[in-house]
C-alpha cells in the first residue's frame, strides 16, 4: 500500500470511528486515546488540514460577504456535513451487509479503497445540493459559482481540482434537484454496490438534511423546519422517536436511538 493510498486509508478509518462514536454517544477523546498509532497519527494530521482549510473558509467568507461570522459559518457547515457523510456510507454500505445480507452476486471491491472514494462522491453531492439551498434562500450574496468553490474547498480540499472531480461537480450544479438525487444515487451505487439494496427513502432524506445543515449554518431554522417537514412527508415516523421527537439538531447531534438527521436502518424500512 503506497503513502496516500495508506493516509487514504486511515483517515478513512478515523472517520468511521468517529461516526461509531458519535452514534454511540462516547466520549471522543477518550475514544481516541487507545487507537493504532498510524491511525492515530494520519488522522490528527488530517484534522490539521481540515482545521487549517475551515481558518481560509472563515477568511475568505467574511472577506466576500462582509461578515464577521465566517468561523461559524463554516465551522457549522464542516460539523453537519461531516456527520450526514459519514452516517450516509454506514447505512449504504455496513448496516447492508449485516441487516439485509452480503449479496453474492455483487464483486466485492476493498473497502479500503472503496470507502474513501465514495465519502468522496458523497462530498460532492454535498457541496452542490448545499449550494442550491443557498440559491433558493439567498443565503450568500454573491453568484452561486463563488459558493460551490467556497465550499468544495472546505470540503474536498486538493481534491476538488481532479477532474472527475471537477466534471462531477459541474454536473450537479447543473442539474435539477430530481436528476441530481438520481445521479448521485447511480454512482454511490458504482462505488458502493451494496447501497442499490438499502432502503430508497434514504435518498429522498438525505438531499433534505443537507439543506437542513445548510440553513442551520446560516441560521435559518424556518428553512430547516420547512426541509424537515418534508421529511416527514417521505418517513411520517420522524416524531415517533421517544428520544427526539424529530426536532431539528445543532449540525453535528445525532438522536441515539432513531440516528436523526440520518436515520438508523429499522426507522428507513418502515417507510417501504
Amino acid at each position: 500500500m503506497g503513502r496516500g493510498d495508506r493516509s487514504n486509508w486511515c483517515t478513512a478509518a478515523f472517520g468511521r470511528l468517529k461516526a461509531w462514536a458519535v452514534e454511540g454517544g462516547l466520549d471522543l477523546v477518550r475514544f481516541f486515546e487507545g487507537l493504532w498509532p498510524e491511525v492515530f497519527e494520519v488522522a490528527r494530521m488530517e484534522m490539521e488540514g481540515l482545521a487549517r482549510r475551515r481558518e481560509d473558509a472563515a477568511e475568505r467568507f467574511n472577506e466576500q460577504e462582509r461578515r464577521d461570522d465566517g468561523r461559524r459559518v463554516a465551522g457549522s457547515l464542516t460539523d453537519g456535513l461531516d456527520l450526514l457523510r459519514d452516517l450516509l456510507y454506514e447505512r449504504v454500505q455496513r448496516d447492508v451487509e449485516k441487516i439485509v445480507g452480503r449479496d453474492s452476486m455483487l464483486a466485492p471491491l476493498s473497502e479500503k479503497k472503496s470507502e474513501p472514494l465514495a465519502k468522496t462522491e458523497i462530498d460532492v453531492f454535498q457541496v452542490a445540493e448545499s449550494a442550491a439551498a443557498v440559491v433558493e434562500h439567498a443565503y450568500v450574496g454573491v453568484d452561486v459559482q463563488w459558493y460551490v468553490e467556497w465550499l468544495a474547498a472546505l470540503r474536498l480540499g486538493e481534491r476538488r481540482s481532479e477532474a472527475k472531480v471537477a466534471e462531477r461537480l459541474g454536473q450537479y450544479v447543473s442539474a435539477t434537484d430530481d436528476q441530481r438525487r438520481l445521479a448521485f444515487s447511480d454512482v454511490l451505487a458504482w462505488a458502493v454496490p451494496e447501497s442499490r439494496r438499502a432502503p430508497l427513502v434514504l435518498f429522498r432524506l438525505l438531499p433534505l438534511s443537507v439543506r437542513i445543515a445548510t440553513a442551520l449554518a446560516f441560521g435559518d431554522r424556518g428553512g430547516a423546519a420547512e426541509a424537515r417537514a418534508r421529511q416527514a412527508g417521505f418517513l411520517p415516523g420522524i416524531g415517533d422517536c421517544e428520544r427526539c421527537r424529530g426536532v431539528l439538531l445543532e449540525n453535528g447531534e445525532q438522536c441515539v436511538v432513531c440516528g436523526n438527521p440520518m436515520w438508523k436502518f429499522d426507522w428507513l424500512e418502515s417507510a417501504d
